[in-house]
């Protein structure tokens, strides 16, 4: 779950052809503009993709440890992990971030990472990397023209930029231009909650939050703008946040 100046999923440029078909119809049927046509209401997560999501991060978390590579949470994980400790409820990938001088190691190992943790790595064209697990994942529908399976981790290459950290890909940072981490809150990152295990995240993490998801991120939910498993945009629902969705998606295995 990602929000920025461009509210579409990281996959849509992923996948163009199947993305500008669909611009193409969306626009043939509306008058003088495009974009989503329907409100994605709050709906939980199927239990089935929040146990992978779970089990994708507890692999990832596990190899990088055992690897050695720098990451830290992004996005809606940086926000599940700050708010509910774990998995939003309605959210159904993760996001993190790597600095580019780990491309190479990560790159060197991804048989490693496949063979001892069942993790599939595959480059994307906007912002860097996609994993996912080679079994605890699924086949999209009409997924013929798509290299990887749901549910996923995006993996956002950072590069240095003097004191930030920067999204490496000029297409990358045009879309998400609240995307950026000073090197000391890198350098300061903790370990933190999410579910059953721990993730890495960046200090000062709630003023990143409140730059990317505005001041009422503590107190408002909103649901994604854009539907993995569809592959279309939609128009996200803002809703005030009671005491049990604050709780973690569940199961957590």
């Amino acid at each position: 779950m990602r929000k920025g100046k461009m509210d579409h999923g990281t996959d849509v440029f992923e996948d163009l052809p199947s993305f500008f078909a669909s611009l193409e119809e969306d626009c043939a049927s509306t008058d003088s503009r495009c974009g989503p046509k329907f409100k994605n209401e709050l709906t939980f997560t199927p239990e089935t993709v929040v146990k992978h999501v779970y089990h994708l991060g507890r692999q990832i978390s596990k190899a990088f440890e055992d690897l050695g590579i720098t990451y830290w949470t992004s996005g809606g994980t940086t926000l599940g992990l700050l708010r509910h400790k774990g998995l939003i409820p309605w959210d159904d990938d993760l996001d993190l971030c790597i600095p580019d001088t780990e491309v190479n190691h990560l790159l060197e190992r991804a048989s490693y990472l496949k063979q001892g943790y069942g993790l599939e790595l595959r480059e994307t064209t906007t912002f860097g990397y996609r994993m996912f697990h080679e079994t605890k994942s699924e086949e999209l529908p009409n997924s013929s023209l798509l290299n990887y399976r749901y549910p996923f981790c995006d993996i956002f290459v950072m590069t240095q930029q003097k004191n930030k950290y920067e999204l490496r890909q000029r297409i990358a940072q045009v879309l998400w231009p609240n995307e950026w981490y000073l090197i000391q809150d890198v350098k300061q990152a903790k370990s933190g909650l999410f579910g059953d295990f721990h993730l890495t995240y960046p200090d000062n993490a709630k003023g990143y939050l409140t730059r990317t998801y505005g001041p009422d991120w503590e107190l408002m939910g909103e649901t994604q703008s854009y539907d993995h498993i569809q592959r279309e945009s939609k128009i996200s629902v803002d809703f005030d946040l009671n005491d049990a969705l604050y709780q973690p998606a569940l199961p957590f295995e």
